[in-house]
């Protein structure tokens, strides 16, 4: 049985050696040395003008024992190599033509029949210089890697991966909820992070990363982004980049786009592919701005952006740079009124061509009494109806334009981009937030002729023009013209809302009641009322007072605890130097003295609780009141809010100015503070920061809960060290109506509280504190008694 085993293993063995001996005469005895690969030089330095550089040469030596191939990586097309395969050593010339700077790598590879075997890199460099260039990251966002759970706004998404030199006050502009960031694994690159991308949805759809810092020195700079084209059941996925055009800025307004090149992905992720642009800034610039704009919607996704100092290559000038249009074609004013008037939601004025027009700006800027983000133009030597238009939004502000009355300009609408709506009674050409949507060119000045109107039936269709109304009456009481709100003249018994804001000669001058003259301004429309607005105080001069007149009192209400104190008001008011002011109306424990246009209130001596009224007037003029509350402070509040802890915040309560939530109209949002529920409405939106509670704008709120069988008597409210001196509160009803006790008070002092003693509330019944002025309100405590 031994000598049987021996036997099969002894024939088992020769025929094993059969078998490698074929095996090792199939491949034609190229494995019998060692594989030999050397490439010299490995890199081979071009001038811009394709001629080769001094100390360099045209060519690259191969010494290899094998069969041999090259390719050029990222299919750079401008190389041209005089072989691309062959056996052997070999001489290989390289040309190059003129062109901008860029750098190519050409990679050698010997291979037998089981794979490559060796490889050699080889690099051509165009305008770029023998010396070799430091690269230096300034901004690196690959968005995590650990991918979302749902898809999530860009506005809402706070997984960013910040990287670089340049990120510290970087942020994300996108254009709408459709602009997001969902789990999406990239791929079709070195270096692709996979984990979550954003995702251009329904369009226009774009992304604008603000501010990133540069140097004086970075003005050489190489950008690299994958991009992904797909759409779910199509045959043809391939990128286009005509589709996804990138631009830069270094203002966020106007805009430069910029060329890139892009590779074709690979096998396992063809529709993901790597861009690469390399320029050159012409003039250097503290902050740049990248902004991705497909012009398809739901088709595009980018991950792992990165800027980097780099070669240079086709130069970029940013300063007052902007795109330019394509072929555009003019429209009326009056084409676009017709437009607006005809559209409750906003609809495109073009999807095909850019259109343009010229106008003349109508507000004085310069004297301040205009809105914010609009940009009211009229036809050049206007003299009807619907020659003039409103422009709206951030990159329309005339401020941040230089633009001011008189200027002549020209407007480019993009086409698909530019849009109109009848906004509530306004007449509107604007665009999405963070689109480009508009050119504005000064091209001149121009003089502006008030259009003279008796008849106001269509006083609407003249907005944005400037008019003059004859025979207008002022009001029956004297005020002072900058208010927080349309004062009502009349024409002939007609209604007329006269706006200006507390700016300039506005906010010092008053008018004269009983009185009536012309008024010339500009028309627009706020909440489908109509308002003329003056542009300076020469627009009403036929109404200018010479009589001393109180505007306000700052504060309008003091209160004082039982032990006492003293505090001052200050008179604000037109006409009131050299005047005297008086006091009356209070006793024993409240007393005043005048010094000036202030007055010192003090509290001596007090047993009890109580309130009194304050009357401070002047010789010839009115008088304002101001409310004096004693109050007994040792009774602890029934519900205590501090805003300045961050622990009572609702998890799902919006964090930061990034983070501001909008509400719609009377659809408060609720949330739980220490098992009380509020009710909070912001239109312009509402976030939590360090050591406040922010609301934005006027008429936002806190709605307070509603104790069973108590009623409220009470709010004190405190602000941040950071609240406007402009801030004004009130408390109302849900109806609207100011509470007694609660009239309006302006915060004019930073971290300090205000106290509101109410005396008209119900039981049962739910009350607010309320904006009442423009500015953000910054609270930071309640204290809310009821009884």
């Amino acid at each position: 049985m031994m000598k049987l085993n021996a036997i099969k293993y002894w024939y088992g063995f020769i025929l094993m050696l059969g078998v490698m001996s074929f095996v090792a005469c199939t491949d034609d005895n190229e494995d019998t040395e060692a594989p030999v690969l050397e490439v010299s030089p490995t890199t081979l330095n071009f001038t811009a003008e394709g001629t080769v550089e001094e100390g360099s040469q045209s060519y690259f030596e191969i010494i290899a024992n094998r069969k041999w191939t090259i390719t050029v990586q990222d299919e750079k097309d401008w190389v041209t190599l005089s072989k691309t395969e062959g056996e052997g050593n070999a001489k290989i010339e390289v040309s190059v033509p003129a062109g901008t700077t860029d750098e190519a790598k050409v990679d050698i590879q010997i291979s037998n029949k089981t794979g490559a075997l060796l490889s050699k890199t080889v690099t051509i460099k165009r305008g770029m210089g023998s010396e070799p260039i430091e690269t230096v990251v300034i901004y690196q966002e690959s968005l995590g890697t650990t991918a979302v759970s749902e898809k999530t706004p860009v506005k809402d998404f706070t997984g960013w991966d910040k990287q670089g030199t340049g990120v510290a006050n970087v942020t994300y502009t996108g254009s709408s909820e459709k602009m997001d960031v969902r789990a999406k694994s990239s791929g079709g690159y070195e270096g692709a992070s996979g984990g979550n991308a954003f995702f251009f949805g329904t369009g226009p759809a774009s992304l604008i990363i603000n501010k990133i810092a540069l140097t004086s020195e970075q003005t050489k700079l190489k950008l690299t982004f994958g991009a992904n084209s797909y759409v779910y059941d199509t045959k043809d996925n391939s990128f286009d980049e005509s589709k996804f055009p990138v631009y830069l800025s270094a203002d966020g307004t106007n805009w430069k786009q910029l060329t890139y090149t892009r590779n074709k992905g690979d096998e396992q992720s063809p529709n993901w592919v790597l861009a690469t642009a390399n320029f050159t800034l012409k003039n250097a610039v503290s902050e740049l701005y990248i902004k991705f704009a497909p012009t398809t919607a739901s088709l595009f996704s980018l991950d792992d952006i990165v800027l980097v100092t780099g070669i240079g290559g086709t130069e970029i000038d940013l300063a007052g740079g902007s795109t330019e249009p394509g072929e555009a074609t003019p429209i009326t004013i009056t084409e676009l009124v017709d437009l607006a008037k005809a559209n409750t939601t906003q609809v495109e004025i073009d999807a095909t061509a850019d259109r343009y027009f010229e106008a003349v700006v109508q507000a004085d800027v310069n004297a301040g009494n205009y809105t914010q983000r609009n940009l009211a133009l009229a036809v050049e030597g206007a003299t009807d109806a619907k020659q003039g238009i409103t422009l709206y939004g951030d990159q329309v502000e005339p401020s941040t334009l230089n633009l001011t009355k008189g200027d002549k300009v020209k407007v480019t609408l993009y086409k698909s981009l530019a849009k109109v709506v009848n906004y509530s009674g306004l007449y509107e050409v604007t665009g999405a937030q963070g689109s480009t949507w508009c050119k504005i060119e000064k091209i001149g000045t121009a003089e502006i002729t008030p259009i003279v109107l008796t008849d106001l039936s269509n006083l609407a269709d003249y907005q944005g023009t400037t008019v003059t109304i004859n025979n207008v009456t002022s009001p029956t009481e004297s005020k002072i013209w900058g208010a927080e709100s349309a004062q009502e003249f009349t024409v002939n018994g007609t209604k007329l809302n006269v706006f200006c804001k507390s700016v300039g000669d506005f906010a010092t001058t008053a008018y004269q009641a009983n009185t009536t003259g012309n008024i010339t301004g500009l028309i627009t429309v706020y909440k489908n009322a109509v308002q003329i607005v003056p542009r300076t105080i020469a627009d009403v001069a036929d109404f200018t007072s010479s009589n001393p007149y109180i505007s306000r009192v700052e504060p309008a209400m003091l209160t004082f605890p039982l032990t006492g104190g003293e505090q001052e008001v200050t008179v604000i008011g037109a006409n009131l130097e050299g005047k005297t002011l008086n006091v009356s109306g209070i006793s024993n424990p409240v007393f005043a003295e005048v010094n000036g246009n202030i007055v010192k209130v003090k509290v001596e001596g007090a047993t009890a609780s109580g309130t009194q009224t304050l009357t401070i007037s002047v010789d010839g003029g009115n008088s304002q009141d101001v409310t004096i509350n004693i109050v007994d402070e040792s009774a602890a509040p029934t519900i205590s809010l501090d805003f300045t802890n961050d622990e009572i915040f609702p998890t799902d309560f919006p964090s930061g100015s990034a983070d501001a939530k909008k509400t719609e109209e009377d659809n408060p949002d609720k949330y739980t503070f220490n098992g009380y529920t509020l009710k909070i409405h912001s239109a312009g939106g509402y976030y939590k920061n360090a050591g406040y509670l922010m609301l934005k704008n006027a008429k936002c709120y806190i709605e307070f809960p509603v104790i069973n069988g108590k009623k409220l008597v009470k709010v004190v409210a405190s602000n941040s060290s950071t609240t406007s001196t402009a801030l004004s509160m009130a408390i109302q009803d849900t109806n609207g109506a100011i509470v007694t006790g609660g009239e309006s008070q302006k915060w004019s002092t930073q971290n300090s509280s205000y106290t509101y003693i109410l005396t008209g509330t119900s039981v049962d019944t739910a009350y607010r504190i309320v904006q009442t002025s423009s500015k953000n309100a910054q609270i930071s405590k309640l204290d809310l008694y009821y009884e």
